[in-house]
């Protein structure tokens, strides 16, 4: 299972994501596409529960799902803290089944990404259009495989130190063209006063997607694609698909 022991430096290594101006951008595709007032949202892959505890702050009632029991945790550990009333839950996108429906769902940071086969897909696809209203939103983004290629780098490391504290992580990539996926091992190093004390190691896969996959398989299970747009060094924004696209935002309304 992924983002198990990972779930503890999560927030750390990611911490220079700006919540706040992700949301501001899913509440402007929701002014521009939606065509009606938001009020419910359901946030798949909603790991430590940033994005959901910031929607819940703007008014929306919000539920957020996770297959990680762990990043659940830390997500619920988060609101009581902030005393906001937002739901998490431990589910898989493929079959949860939270028995009511939502005006929106956003999948943000590459959650689609982690549906490798063709009905693994499909299954998480037509459960998640099962849970919006008619012509309901979903917003998410997903690896491109040209820019992926493009962009395409073995190795990267990240280093942090705070106090007495260093976490290292380590990626090391591997492009898989035949079968379109992008292989990655995490490792992480915890050290304190330069001592080791913690080493956490997990291996994900992500699936790299074309623009006309992404449209068959949405249309295949109930939706319309509204617009793409491209992500810019890892952050959302409204500028224009190219080759070097990396990333990309799907909006797509349910049928």
């Amino acid at each position: 299972m992924i983002y198990e022991k990972f779930s503890r430096y999560y927030d750390i290594f990611y911490r220079s994501r700006n919540i706040v101006d992700d949301i501001n951008f899913i509440e402007e595709i929701i002014g521009r596409y939606l065509g009606f007032k938001a009020s419910t949202i359901l946030d798949i892959g909603c790991g430590t529960g940033d994005h959901a505890i910031e929607l819940r702050k703007r008014g929306y009632k919000v539920v957020g799902i996770d297959i990680s029991k762990e990043m659940i945790d830390i997500a619920k550990s988060k609101s009581r803290e902030k005393n906001i009333d937002v739901e998490f839950i431990v589910g898989d996108v493929r079959d949860f089944d939270l028995g009511m429906k939502f005006d929106v769902a956003i999948a943000l940071y590459s959650v689609m990404s982690y549906m490798i086969e063709n009905k693994d897909l499909l299954q998480a696809l037509r459960n998640i259009r099962n849970h919006l209203v008619s012509k309901g939103l979903f917003i998410f983004d997903f690896w491109h495989t040209i820019g992926q290629i493009r962009h395409y780098r073995p190795y990267a490391i990240w280093k942090f130190e705070e106090n007495d504290d260093t976490y290292v992580k380590l990626e090391i990539s591997s492009l898989d063209i035949l079968r379109n996926t992008m292989n990655i091992l995490y490792e992480i190093q915890y050290l304190r006063r330069g001592i080791p004390v913690d080493v956490v190691v997990e291996e994900h896969r992500l699936r790299l997607f074309t623009i006309p996959e992404i449209k068959h398989y949405l249309e295949e299970s109930g939706f319309e694609v509204v617009r793409f747009y491209k992500m810019e060094s890892g952050k959302y924004s409204f500028k224009e698909l190219d080759e070097d696209s990396a990333e990309i935002i799907c909006i797509a309304r349910s049928k």
